[in-house]
């Protein structure tokens, strides 16, 4: 019986972290997509990237649109990481670098840590829902 209990734990254990590293595959794949739109200036990438019912939903489109027009980056991930699962929700930790893509700007750029949150929607598709921002330090040369 003890055995039987054990073997039941290890492969709910083994199911869950399966699960959970599914997810975060997905979810950090939306993130990338959303940074790709960002970077190719496609609004319509972007939004159908972001979390609808998201409270930040039509500010988030506006500060993108901006975005692309008075800037010109590139954004590199330093490092990604699973924070958390939960039933709808996954919190990733990003640390990305945003940087200029002419090379003659005096501003290097930024490394920004930040927590991101993602949501599944009604279709089981993971959707950008907004970001903490932990930390932000400029580039130096």
């Amino acid at each position: 019986m003890k055995k039987v209990i054990v073997l039941m734990i290890i492969v709910f254990i083994m199911v869950s972290t399966s699960v959970k590293a599914d997810d975060y595959k997905d979810a950090l794949r939306v993130y990338k997509e959303y940074l790709a739109g960002t970077i190719k200036k496609d609004l319509g990438l972007v939004m159908d990237r972001l979390d609808k019912s998201s409270p930040s939903y039509n500010n988030e489109i506006k500060n993108v649109a901006e975005s692309m027009i008075n800037t010109d980056m590139n954004f590199k991930i330093v490092s990604a990481d699973l924070i958390g699962v939960k039933d709808d929700i996954i919190v990733i930790r990003v640390v990305q670098k945003n940087l200029p893509k002419l090379d003659n700007s005096k501003f290097k750029g930024l490394e920004i840590d930040a927590l991101h949150i993602l949501r599944k929607d009604e279709n089981g598709k993971w959707k950008f829902r907004n970001s903490e921002i932990i930390s932000v330090k400029k580039l130096d040369d």
